[in-house]
Order: C-alpha cells, then sequence, then structure tokens
C-alpha cells in the first residue's frame, strides 16, 4: 500500500503531498489565526520574526514550536493561571501558552512533586495514532539524547485524552530572541554557540541504542529551536520532525516538513538527493550565517518564494553583510548551504573540524575568481550552444585574476599553473600576514637609512606569521633573503633567538580559549652565544616547536630535537643577509643556509610533534584526550621570529617537479 499523507493540523489525508504539510482548510486557518502586524518587516534584517516567516501577507506554514517563554516566572511568584487552558496533569499547574507547531502546544507548567517550573508539550490529536506515536519518537529521542546542549526531558504520560511530556524550561528565551533584540553576533560568539549545538546534533548522529542501528536527525535547525540557559549556555529544543534513518520506521510514511528557511533542498524534493546527515550539516550552517549576518541565508514574499530560492538561487555572501567575517569562515558556511548534499560536509564532526581550524579547512574560497568559475560551471550547457567568441571569453574570465581577487588565491592558482611566485618583494608581503601566534610588537618595512629592508618584525616572544594557509602542491621550494638586526642584549633572552620559516602550522583548541600550536620552523641564529657555550658559533637550526597558549598563562614552548650547524660569524657593525632555500616535499624537508645543507624526514618531524603532544597530556592534566596533528607540505606556511627583531626580503615560492 502507498505511502499516505496526512495533514499535520488536522490528520486529514491529502490527495497529494503538500508544500506546507497543511491541507487547505488548516492553511487558510492558519492565516486567519495570524495577528495582525504593525508593518512587515523586511525579511534581511535582525527584525525579522523569529520564526522564519517571510515579510508580507502570507504566514510561514512551515510553523516552529516554541518552547522559551513569553513571560517567565518572576521573583515576586508565578503568573496568574489564564482560563483557556487545558486539563491540568495531576501533579502540575499550567500557567499560559508557551508557543506550539503541527503536532502540539507547550505550556509553561509548575510540578508540585519537585517545586520547579517546567514546560509541558501536549498531543493536538491525541485520537490519531500515527500523530501518537511521533509524538513517542520525539520524546524517545530527546530522553535518549542527554546531551549538556539539549533540553532535558523528565516525565510523560501517552495513554488517556491528553497525552503529554515535560521538560526542561529554560528562561534564556531561543537564540532568535537574542538576534532580534541584539543583532548579529560576533564571529568568534557565532562559532562557539554553533559549535555546542552541533555536539548535540553529533550525539543524536550517533546514537545507536534501543534498536536504533543507523542514528536520528534533526531535520528543524534553526534559532528559533536553540534555547538559552540564564548562563547563555545553548540547547537544542524541538524534536518533533526527528527522523530515525532505519528502514521500518514510521517516520518515512509522514509528511516532512520544516522550517523553509532552514531546510536543505532534499528536505522540500526528494530529486536532490535523500535526506541524511547532510541535511543537518546544513541547517546548523543555516543557522551560523543567521548568527554571523543577522538574517536567514534564504528570504521572500512567501514560502513558496522561499522554497524556490532555497531550490535554484545562490545565498548573499556572510562576507557581502559583514566584512569582517573571516574569509576562511565564510567558507566553510557556504559549504554546508551546497545544494548537492554530496558536497557538504558529510557528518557533523567534519564540520566540528572545519570549525576548529578554518583556515586549514579545503572549502573553497569564495573570491571573485572563483565565483567566475561556479557561475560558468553552472550555466556550462547554455554556454555550450553559444557562439564560440563567448566561450573563448567565458574561459579567458575563469583563468585572468580580477581586480578584487584575493591575493593568496592568484598567489597559489600561478602555483598550480607551475610557475614561481613572490611572497615578499620589494614593496613588502604580496599576500597578508596572519599572525597566528603573538602579534609582533613592531612589524612592517624597515626603512632607516643604515639598514633598510621591505618587511621586519619586531617579536621579543615567538611569533609565528603565515603567508600561505595552504600552497595547493605537494611539492615547492622557498627561497630568500633574512636577517638578524637586534643583538640579545636587546631582546634579554640569550641563546633563544630565531629568524626563518615555518614549513607546516596547525593548532589544537580546547575549551576556556586553550591552544597548543605546533610548527616545524627551519631557523638559523646570528649572534653569538652565552659565554657558557664555545664562543663564535652560529647556528643553522631545525626545530619542531610546541606552543602553549593558555589564558593568563605565558606562552610557553615545547623544545624538541633539531639540527644544528655551524655558521661563519657576522662580520663589521651590521648584521648579514642570509641566502635561505627550504624544499618541501611528502618525504620531509631540505633546507640550506651559507652552504650548510640538512635534511629532516617527515617521520623526524612526526616524531618530534608526537613528543609535543605527550609533554603537554603529562605537564596539562585538565586537557581532554588528543592526538598530535599530522604534518603535511599542504599545512600553512609563514615566517618564525623568536626575541629577535628580524628582516625579510626577496621571499619566493616555486613548485617542484615529483621526485
Amino acid at each position: 500500500m502507498a505511502d499516505q499523507f496526512l495533514c499535520t493540523r488536522c490528520s486529514t489525508p491529502l490527495d497529494a503531498p503538500s508544500a506546507s504539510g497543511l491541507c487547505v482548510a488548516c492553511a487558510l486557518a492558519t492565516q486567519a489565526e495570524q495577528p495582525p502586524a504593525a508593518g512587515p518587516p523586511a525579511p534581511d534584517t535582525p527584525q525579522a520574526r523569529e520564526d522564519g516567516t517571510p515579510a508580507g501577507e502570507n504566514p510561514n506554514p512551515f510553523a516552529p514550536t516554541h518552547t522559551g517563554p513569553d513571560a517567565a516566572p518572576t521573583a515576586s511568584g508565578p503568573p496568574a493561571p489564564r482560563g483557556d487552558l487545558p486539563d491540568a496533569p495531576e501533579g502540575f499547574t499550567l500557567y499560559h501558552r508557551l508557543g506550539g507547531g503541527g503536532m502540539g502546544d507547550v505550556y509553561l507548567a509548575h510540578e508540585a512533586a519537585t517545586n520547579r517550573f517546567v514546560a509541558v508539550k501536549f498531543l493536538r490529536r491525541a485520537g490519531n495514532a500515527q500523530l501518537l506515536d511521533r509524538f513517542k519518537l520525539e520524546f524517545r529521542a530527546l530522553a535518549n539524547l542527554n546531551h549538556p546542549n539539549a533540553v532535558d526531558v523528565y516525565t510523560y504520560k501517552f495513554d488517556g485524552p491528553a497525552p503529554f511530556y515535560a521538560m526542561e524550561f529554560l528562561e534564556g528565551g531561543s537564540v532568535a530572541d537574542r538576534l532580534r533584540a541584539s543583532g548579529p553576533l560576533a564571529a568568534a560568539d557565532a562559532v562557539e554557540l554553533i559549535r555546542k549545538v552541533a555536539g548535540a546534533v553529533r550525539a543524536l548522529h550517533e546514537h545507536r541504542a534501543h534498536g536504533c542501528l543507523n542514528g536520528v536527525i534533526h531535520r528543524d535547525i534553526k534559532p528559533g529551536n536553540i534555547l538559552l540557559t540564564d548562563a547563555g549556555e545553548p540547547k537544542l529544543a524541538d524534536f518533533g520532525l526527528v527522523k530515525y534513518l532505519d528502514a521500518d520506521t514510521l517516520t518515512h510514511t509522514l509528511q516532512e516538513v520544516g522550517t523553509a528557511q532552514y531546510m536543505p533542498p532534499e528536505q522540500f524534493n526528494r530529486a536532490n538527493g535523500e535526506v541524511g546527515y547532510p541535511a543537518d550539516v546544513y541547517g546548523l550552517g543555516a543557522t551560523l550565517y543567521h548568527l554571523l549576518t543577522g538574517c536567514p541565508p534564504f528570504t521572500g514574499e512567501t514560502v513558496f518564494d522561499v522554497r524556490d530560492a532555497v531550490l535554484g538561487a545562490a545565498p548573499v555572501r556572510v562576507r557581502a553583510l559583514r566584512p569582517e567575517v573571516p574569509l576562511e569562515l565564510e567558507a566553510v558556511v557556504l559549504k554546508c548551504l551546497a545544494k548537492d548534499p554530496a558536497e557538504r560536509y558529510q557528518t557533523v564532526a567534519e564540520l566540528l573540524k572545519a570549525l576548529a581550524n578554518p583556515e586549514l579547512d579545503p572549502a573553497p574560497r569564495y573570491t571573485r575568481g572563483y565565483r567566475a568559475r561556479q557561475g560558468l560551471k553552472r550555466h556550462s550547457r547554455a554556454l555550450s550552444l553559444g557562439a564560440v567568441a563567448l566561450t573563448a571569453v567565458a574561459l579567458v574570465a575563469w583563468y585572468w585574476p580580477k581586480g578584487g581577487e584575493d591575493p593568496a588565491s592568484t598567489l597559489v592558482a600561478g602555483l598550480e599553473a607551475g610557475k614561481k611566485q613572490e611572497l615578499i618583494g620589494r614593496n613588502g608581503p604580496t599576500v597578508p600576514v596572519r599572525w597566528a601566534v603573538r602579534q609582533p610588537e613592531r612589524a612592517g618595512p624597515k626603512l632607516d637609512g643604515k639598514t633598510p629592508a621591505p618587511f621586519a618584525a619586531l617579536c621579543p616572544e615567538t611569533s609565528l606569521g603565515l603567508l600561505l594557509n595552504d600552497p595547493k602542491v605537494e611539492s615547492y621550494r622557498l627561497r630568500g633573503r633574512f636577517r638578524q638586526d637586534v643583538q640579545f642584549s636587546d631582546v634579554g633572552d640569550n641563546g633563544k633567538s630565531r629568524t626563518g620559516l615555518v614549513v607546516g602550522y596547525t593548532e589544537l583548541k580546547f575549551d576556556a580559549g586553550r591552544t597548543l600550536h605546533f610548527a616545524t620552523a627551519v631557523a638559523f641564529q646570528d649572534h653569538q652565544l652565552p659565554p657558557k657555550t664555545k664562543p663564535d658559533r652560529y647556528h643553522l637550526i631545525h626545530d619542531d616547536w610546541g606552543l602553549v597558549d593558555f589564558p593568563l598563562k605565558p606562552l610557553g614552548r615545547v623544545p624538541q630535537r633539531g639540527f644544528f650547524l655551524k655558521l661563519d660569524p657576522p662580520t663589521g657593525d651590521e648584521r648579514d643577509w642570509h641566502e635561505f632555500t627550504v624544499d618541501v616535499r611528502p618525504s620531509g624537508i631540505t633546507f640550506e643556509l651559507n652552504g650548510n645543507r640538512q635534511v629532516a624526514s617527515r617521520e623526524f618531524i612526526q616524531e618530534n610533534w608526537e613528543r609535543i603532544a605527550k609533554y603537554v597530556a603529562k605537564t596539562e592534566p585538565g586537557l581532554p584526550q588528543f592526538a598530535a596533528p599530522k604534518w603535511s607540505p599542504r599545512l600553512p606556511i609563514g615566517l618564525a621570529v623568536q626575541h629577535s627583531w628580524s628582516s625579510f626580503a626577496d621571499l619566493t615560492i616555486e613548485p617542484l617537479p615529483a621526485p
């Protein structure tokens, strides 16, 4: 027998699937129940309605279930119970309605046995067996999740005329409330919030108990379904659309709906793919988009306009609305919103990894050149039918860098084409320097008449400045001229000066702002060592660094084994420029300075990173378990400066043939 689609409000059988999940009568009734607005808010502002209703006269039939407070209890006592309330379950006192959705209504209640306020959800159509089974599934998903960032459930009663369950009441309201009141969040705050919610979604996906073999998906992740504690901790709520991915579960026979602005294309139309884990990745990405910009990724006059935009339009770039959002974070968000589920992160674990370190994630950066290539790809069929001249123009546009092209993307494209590229030229760096570890006290051209240089950095501590997040080639050569300008007495830390290149960097972020940096540096020391060591000895150094960066604690360096080679001491009053060459390949690195040459294998570097991880795990017992990251030639590269004022010139990178 074919699956029967039911109205999600009155359970009337539908002749065909409805985009809203409602029959005609209920859709009209829903519209009539909407209170008149003083004026429709603009759909792309933080003041848009928290339930995602598009601006205009037509309501959103994809209505959410709200479990946040309309009027929270006060210190003077609970609000007076209203007269239009259902019969309260034994042991509960109902006060007022908090919200409702297609399946049930939620009320603020006081539980006598525990003397606490709770949110009680009642099934609206208790006589419908299918809806009752779905109601039980919703409770089952919440009860089995047991995650700190998901709403807790307490008790239930499914038999009788008024099936219900009681859950945690959160007085902080919803994230939608917060966005409406305060506007978009700072990038760091938005990422932190979505990472916590994603942890709950990941736990839901990985649930395997009580006969669930393939996990559970939420299918309705949005700001209105993320509630906040008094302390501001987010908790995922409203599991009314959960889908158990086992073949024989009930959810395959019910109309699948959601909130249009946050629904993936496959949830509207199965021609876009099956609904699975990537559907929740989309919901998390759409929510993060809203947190960063103050509006959903897609809006429209009606829900059907929104549906058409979700299915066929590209979202407005995050940075077009909030230019201060990092390019790498925007790339992560837009990858989540890919139309094709196969082009998104396939699991929430992959998304969490990308959010922990967006700079290392391979998601494409939405530069002008990339957007031009994507546009060409989308319209390739039409172009193939056009004139040869137009096709030629399009191909030129594909490869020719535009004025607004991201400099790093242009440089990487040149590397991929096999051409040498300039990282630091006569006018300084050709790409922005991102200081991943400790901003220098001073950075920029050193133009005094005695020792001019296109770029210099004064770093009393350890500073790592990244030039490329990913060179996109496996084998390459770095070559440049470096100089140390400062005596040891000027920086006050004899024996630890370093100037050179970072040839592999990554970081591990823990909670409470704790960060562990891993870096492989090829550097030199151009100063005399302290008197207790052999005088007039200068070093070419390979060193793997572990940098422990915890709040309220100085940056700590974890030393590891390295190579040391003698160099000729500098002569005269001024420090000498040194020619530096480093070959980086998947097998390791080869470095040369002033005719001195040394090799560090990939195994040697990885062994040192493992030592760093073990050392930090031993000396910082409060950290969660972690593994050392893997070194690779595709990791970020840049400049390394420690306890020195160092100058840089003529730094280039060129691809090498595969060995």
